[in-house]
């Protein structure tokens, strides 16, 4: 009674899992069962007066004798016998879960406990699957409005099979692949298409509404937004940079170098001249001035005579008495300054004179001092 009340117990709990794989044992015969769940083996049918023994190539797994099994060698562990069950009552073995090393061949011996003769000797082969799961439509349209439809899913063996508003997906409605997986749709061809996947423990399917092509596939348009986004961008980012860098240099200021020297050369010579009537000889100075910038103090401390820009300056001053005031008896008599500058340019220094050759501005300047 305690062994029918585990075999409800585990039946209940396949059911409710789905995944549920019975195999009929009693003779040599081919069984799947799906990972993770119930296997059900049926071995024999009347086990009255009948001893049973399952092996695994020379290894004995268990025996049946007198209405009780008995596992041996590494079968007769906890983790096998938490899995492993064998139902006296109608003969079935259950593998409960069931893993992938439980896959194998089986041998099944059965003899008359009285008599010893035996009655059956057959071979089951177990494999142990995983279930098809996840089952995907992908539909992809060419540039010319054809339909290409793949079908994918997870599991072990997964056979494919269509349809199209009920019926069987014929020729006339598409072209299938080898593997049945992946079709191309012809001419205008629409409906609700099923996708159904198989394989030797579970089945599922899928359903898609098919539709026409649009002229421009929705990937293209997508593709095409996401260019036009990208290259604002790019502009915005130019025209940012080109800002920034304008600013910048509006901004900066030129900083000179800790470096930097200024040589300045000064020459005077003077010359005493009177060309102007009533007016008293002066001295003329003639003065050559010339700068040169030297970048490091590691150069010579006296810069070369080719990197002199020259500026002659002549500077003539003349003394005169202004007249007296008559009305105004107690006020002195001012002098005034006649000042004339002449400035001449010159590239490259005379070894010999300063007296520059050619005149380019004269500046006269009337001073009227405060005596």
């Amino acid at each position: 009674m305690k062994t029918v009340l585990g075999l409800l117990v585990l039946l209940a709990a396949s059911t409710h899992a789905g995944l549920d794989s019975m195999c009929n044992a009693t003779q040599n015969a081919a069984c799947y069962g799906a990972l993770g769940g119930p296997v059900y083996l049926q071995l024999m049918r009347n086990t009255t007066g009948r001893e049973l023994t399952l092996r695994n190539g020379s290894d004995i797994i268990f025996r049946f004798r007198r209405s009780k099994p008995v596992f041996y060698n590494k079968f007769n562990t906890t983790s096998v016998l938490q899995r492993w069950q064998f139902v006296p009552d109608n003969g079935t073995m259950i593998i409960n879960p069931a893993e992938r090393r439980d896959g194998g061949t089986y041998r099944v011996e059965i003899i008359e406990r009285l008599s010893g003769r035996g009655v059956g000797n057959h071979t089951v082969q177990l494999t142990i699957e995983a279930p098809v799961s996840d089952v995907d439509l992908s539909i992809n349209c060419s540039a010319n409005g054809e339909r290409t439809v793949m079908c994918s899913s997870n599991g072990n063996s997964p056979q494919y099979s269509w349809s199209l508003d009920g019926r069987p997906l014929g020729e006339t409605d598409a072209d299938l692949s080898s593997d049945n997986q992946t079709l191309l749709l012809r001419g205008d061809v629409t409906g609700q298409l099923i996708c159904s996947v198989r394989n030797h423990v579970s089945s599922t399917n899928t359903t898609r509404l098919m539709e026409l092509c649009s002229e421009r596939p929705v990937s293209v348009i997508y593709v095409s937004y996401f260019l036009v986004f990208i290259l604002v961008c790019l502009c915005v980012a130019a025209w940012m940079f080109y800002v920034w860098r304008k600013r910048r240099n509006t901004h900066t200021p030129v900083k000179k170098g800790p470096d930097d020297v200024v040589y300045v050369q000064l020459t005077t010579n003077v010359r005493r001249r009177s060309d102007m009537r009533g007016v008293e000889a002066q001295e003329v100075v003639y003065s050559d001035v010339a700068t040169a910038n030297r970048r490091s103090r590691r150069k010579s401390r006296k810069p070369p005579a080719e990197a002199y820009e020259l500026e002659y300056a002549e500077v003539s001053a003349y003394k005169r008495r202004a007249p007296a005031d008559t009305h105004h008896t107690h006020t002195p008599a001012e002098s005034v300054e006649y000042g004339e500058v002449r400035v001449h340019t010159h590239t490259t220094p005379s070894a010999d004179t300063h007296t520059p050759t050619q005149h380019d501005n004269s500046v006269y300047a009337h001073v009227h001092p405060g005596q």
